[in-house]
This record gives C-alpha cells, structure tokens and sequence, in this order.
C-alpha cells in the first residue's frame, strides 16, 4: 500500500480505534510515516487474505475493521495475557507486536491450528534473558 489516499484512509480509521494507537505506543511513534505504513501494509495483506476466501471484493475501509477484529484485537489479548509486554519491557509494544505477529505467522505454516497465545511464549521463550522466565514459557508452551 502506497497511496497517499489509502495512508489517509488509514489514519482516519485509527482514530476511530485509539486503543491500537495506545497500545502499539501513542499518536507519536503510531502516526510516524514508517508505521502507519506497516499497519496499512498489515490491513492490505489482510485484504489479501480475505478476498481469496470470499466471492467479492471487501473494501480497505471493511478490511481494516476485519482486522481489528480478527486479528488486532486478538493478538493484543493474548499479549496482555501472557505478560509479554511487561517480562519484554526492553521492546516497545509495537516492537512487540511486530515479533509475535513474525512468530504467529511461522507457526501457522505448520500448524494451521497455532493461537496467538502461542506464539507470545515462544517470542519469550527465545526473547527472555531470565532462566526461569523461559522455563515458564517452556511449560506454558508444552501445555498448549
């Protein structure tokens, strides 16, 4: 996506959702260029995703709220819930975002079945310099 139409599509939908921009770190690092060019890189491919399944084409606008809630929304649950934003408090919240999206993206390619909650412990479980966090994260892991 690289319309300056579909960027500003893009940033007024964001206003209508401020928790994304809360929880990803504020109006100051979401509405920087390079951002909200990966939360609109993110909605396009889950356009993408969307369009191959269903007969018709949904617009950027449904895409977005599609997103929101099938994929933002529950991302960001699974991460409050398993601590990641605290016990990884080096990395930013988008930063965070970033990575478990990476991981819950590879693990689908093995296991179409894979939760978010999953790859929060696993990007732990690498990401975590304490033995007995990545212990935990191990266990949690062995567990789902």
């Amino acid at each position: 996506m690289s319309t300056e139409e579909e960027r500003q599509i893009i940033s007024d939908l964001l206003k209508l959702y401020p928790d994304v921009v809360n929880n990803l770190g504020g109006e100051k690092v979401v509405n920087t260029d390079s951002i909200l060019e990966r939360i609109a890189n993110y909605i396009e491919k889950h356009k993408w995703l969307v369009n191959e399944k269903i007969p018709y084409t949904i617009t950027l606008e449904q895409a977005f709220f599609s997103w929101y809630e099938n994929v933002f929304f529950p991302q960001w649950t699974e991460m409050v819930n398993s601590n990641i934003l605290t016990i990884l408090n080096k990395y930013t919240p988008y930063e965070l975002y970033k990575m478990v999206s990476t991981e819950y993206f590879y693990l689908m390619e093995s296991d179409r079945s894979t939760y978010y909650n999953k790859a929060c412990y696993a990007v732990i479980l690498r990401e975590s310099k304490s033995f007995f966090t990545r212990l935990s994260a191990k266990i949690k892991l062995s567990r789902l």
